[in-house]
Order: structure tokens, then C-alpha cells, then sequence
């Protein structure tokens, strides 16, 4: 996911980079070659760069500062083959600016100056190489959605911190039929606060996200985007789907975290084809029998919630690999959790769970089990030692965690609450165990 990960990381590191206009860059003894002597134009510009990355004796990668944006600078990039342009910091664009001739696949841009400032119109209908172009901390109107739609090539488009003229009419994307993936990141202080239903009417859209923007419901044209594969709708404050969503047939990845949902919405459980399921830190107490009819998921998340128990149903689930419920009230694990035959990874951490049951030791595909912070008085199943590659296994802050130590050849990770249990010798070492306790524990007789 090359995406927006790489993009993203280079906007963190452009909040840790300092730019004073007019001044060299703190690295540039370090440069040579093509990097100093742009490095020297730059400065000349009253800019200065970031990092600047070869590969072969060319650049590959660019980070830069500049005061004013201007025709030099891009025709000066667009004299180097860069995959990367970031521009990290800009205190204004020139007008009548032409992005066409920067070469890079990535492109951003990244307002430093003040709240409000605005890309000119036209700017980014001359983005014609770039695939992927991030915005940040703009104010970005519709003449910029406009110049978008224009653009060619352009497959993944994220604005991120932005602040949103009202009533963009963002259908105008659907003129550039290579846009797949669109990311909405508001401001802290300016949301976009409605679903923008015109998104409906770009119906090539694989992947919407929408990012902290106090959306409180999805609109019924949501059916309409039957090409989206991955929808995240992240920290707003939905409490409901429309019963249209359902007709999403190719979703395979669905993110509703941080929101204001108190159930799971029964309309998720025809989402046949979903492979990932994520409704983290929500208000849901309780897992309905619609989750368990999605044989497709994978990846079930429902940390941070208020959910009291895992129902027998869970066993239905019979590709799933993840299980992730830390931070809920729960008090079981259920016998059934040994139909889990993929399972990988169970991760039940701040729990009020109680119990270690033998069905654990048919997990064949366990690799990683944590069960930290509980309330576990019980022996350790020696089932467990059934699973060829567990190499992980976590029952810290509990009450009693009793019996042999597991001998699993793989183990690597083992804690055994050994500092804080009641019973007194209550845990040995058996033989054969290569993940030992971090205290003194007598072998097992």
C-alpha cells in the first residue's frame, strides 16, 4: 500500500521540518551531485530542501521548502526523472502556475501559510503524470475539484486537514475516469459535516475514506458506488446504515471506527463478500448472529466497545484469522471459538475474562493469543502445546494463571502472569519448554 502510506509519512516528517525562506538546508554539506545542485537552486529561489534521495546518480525523491511557488522551481524538477516530489511547505502559488512538466508519480502539496489559503484555479489541471496527489491544510474549492476532474492520469486523490467550500459538487471527479481512491481529511476546526452525496455519481470510486468530518448519516445514493472495495467512514458520528449499502456486492474492507454506533447494523451481514470488519471504539454491546453469516471476513476489529460476551454463533466464522476485542466486559471465551480453524491471531486484552478453555488447543493456525489484564483464575490448557506455531502467548495481570508452562517449539513470547498469581507454586516449568518464565519457577515434578 505504497497509496497514501508513503505519502502520509512524508507529510509527518514535513511537520518536523523547519523551513526559514531564503536560507540553506541544515544538510546541505551532505549534498552532491544532482541533489546539490538543485539544493543550490532552491536557495537561490528563497527555498530550501528537506531530503533529497539518488539512486544511479539521479534523484528519486525530493523534499522541499519553498516561499513562493513558482514556474522556475517546477521547470527546474521537471529537467530530473523524480518519482517523488513532496513539497513539503508552501507560503503561496504563483497564478497561472503549470504543474505539467514534474514527471513524479507522487506528487504533494502542503500549505504553510494561512488558514484559508486557496490553490489557483487552473493550477491543478496541470497535473498530468502524477497518479497520486496529496493536498494538505487548503481550503479547496470547486474550481479545484473542477481542475481535478480534468486531470488524466490521476488514480489516488487525498485531501488531508483541508477545510471544504459548502456545497462542492464533487460528481465533477467523475470526469477523470482514473480516479479510483479518494481520501477526505477535515480540519479540526472546519468539518465537512455531510456525506456529499454528489461523490455518489462517481461511480469508478474502489476506495472512499472519510476522516473526522462529524458526518452523522450516510445517504441512500450510497448503493450507487457498486465499484467500492474498501469504504472507511472514520471517526464521525454515525449510529446507523442505510439498508442500501448492501448493495455494495464488491466491498471487501469496511472501517466505521470511532463513531456512535450502539449495535452493529444488521445490514452489514449481507455483505457476503467482506473480508474485513472494523467497528473499533464505538458504544456496541453486543455481536449479532448478522456478523456471523459473513463466511468471507478475515479480520474481525471490535476493540473498545462495551460488548459482554462472544457468542457461540463466532464458530461460524470459519475464514477468520483475526479476532480483535480488547478494552470490552468480556467474561467467556466460548467453546466454540475451536471452530476457528483459521484463526491466527486472538487478541482479547482488558477483558473480565475468567476462563482458558481446551477448545484453544484446536486452533491448528494459532500463532498469537493475548489475554493480558483479564481476571483468568484457571489452569493452562495443555492443549495449547497442539499448535505447532503459536509463538506467542500473553496472560499478564491476571488472577491465577496455574498448570505446566507450554512447550510449543516455536514459542517466543510467553508471560505467564508468573509476579502476581495467588497460588503459591501454582505454575511450573515443564520439560521441554523453551519459552521460560521472566521469574524463578520450580520444574514441574
Amino acid at each position: 500500500m505504497v497509496k497514501f502510506n508513503r505519502i502520509l509519512t512524508l507529510l509527518g516528517v514535513s511537520a518536523l521540518c523547519s523551513f526559514v525562506a531564503g536560507y540553506p538546508s541544515e544538510y546541505e554539506d551532505d549534498y552532491d551531485g544532482e541533489c546539490k545542485e538543485f539544493n543550490d537552486f532552491i536557495v537561490e529561489h528563497k527555498g530550501n530542501i528537506n531530503y533529497c534521495e539518488m539512486e544511479s546518480g539521479q534523484i528519486i525523491e525530493i523534499g522541499l521548502n519553498v516561499e513562493t511557488l513558482n514556474q522556475a522551481i517546477v521547470d527546474k524538477l521537471g529537467t530530473h526523472p523524480i518519482d517523488i516530489v513532496s513539497f513539503q511547505k508552501i507560503g503561496k502559488i504563483e497564478k497561472n502556475l503549470s504543474l505539467e512538466s514534474i514527471s513524479a508519480v507522487i506528487l504533494s502539496l502542503r500549505n504553510d501559510s494561512k488558514k484559508g489559503s486557496t490553490i489557483p484555479k487552473n493550477v491543478l489541471k496541470t497535473v498530468n503524470n502524477a497518479q497520486r496527489l496529496t493536498i494538505s491544510n487548503y481550503k479547496i474549492t470547486q474550481s479545484n475539484i473542477n481542475d481535478i476532474g480534468a486531470s488524466n492520469y490521476l488514480s489516488e486523490l487525498t485531501l488531508t486537514v483541508c477545510t471544504y467550500e459548502k456545497n462542492l459538487d464533487f460528481s465533477k471527479l467523475k470526469n477523470n475516469s482514473s480516479l479510483k481512491k479518494l481520501t477526505l481529511y477535515s480540519d479540526d476546526n472546519n468539518y465537512i459535516g455531510k456525506f456529499p452525496e454528489s461523490l455518489c455519481k462517481d461511480t469508478v470510486l474502489t476506495r472512499l475514506d472519510i476522516y473526522q468530518g462529524k458526518i452523522k448519516s450516510i445517504p441512500k445514493c450510497i448503493g450507487k458506488l457498486q465499484n467500492l472495495e474498501s469504504l472507511q467512514i472514520y471517526n464521525n458520528t454515525l449510529t446507523d446504515l442505510p439498508e442500501e449499502i448492501s448493495k455494495l456486492t464488491n466491498l471487501r474492507s469496511l472501517t466505521l471506527d470511532y463513531n456512535e454506533f450502539t449495535s452493529v447494523p444488521s445490514v452489514i451481514g449481507k455483505l457476503k463478500n467482506l473480508n474485513i470488519l472494523s467497528l473499533s471504539y464505538n458504544e456496541i454491546t453486543k455481536i449479532p448472529s448478522a456478523i456471523t453469516k459473513l463466511a468471507n471476513l478475515e479480520i474481525l476489529d471490535l476493540d473498545n466497545n462495551k460488548i459482554k460476551s462472544i457468542p457461540d454463533s463466532i464458530g461460524k466464522l470459519k475464514n477468520l484469522n483475526y479476532l480483535i476485542m480488547n478494552n470490552n466486559k468480556i467474561k467467556l471465551i466460548p467453546d466454540s471459538i475451536g471452530k476457528l480453524k483459521n484463526l491466527g491471531r486472538l487478541v482479547l486484552n482488558n477483558n473480565s475474562i475468567t476462563n482458558l478453555p481446551n477448545a484453544l488447543g484446536k486452533l491448528e493456525n494459532l500463532h498469537t493469543i493475548e489475554l493480558n489484564n483479564n481476571k483468568i483464575d484457571a489452569v493452562i490448557p495443555e492443549s495449547l502445546n497442539n499448535i505447532r506455531y503459536l509463538y506467542g502467548f500473553e496472560a499478564d495481570g491476571n488472577v491465577d494463571i496455574r498448570g505446566k508452562t507450554l512447550t510449543n517449539p516455536e514459542l517466543m513470547d510467553c508471560y505467564y502472569n508468573e509476579e502476581s498469581n495467588k497460588t503459591k507454586d501454582g505454575l511450573c516449568v515443564a520439560k521441554g519448554t523453551v519459552c521460560k518464565p521472566r521469574f524463578d519457577v520450580p520444574d514441574c515434578e
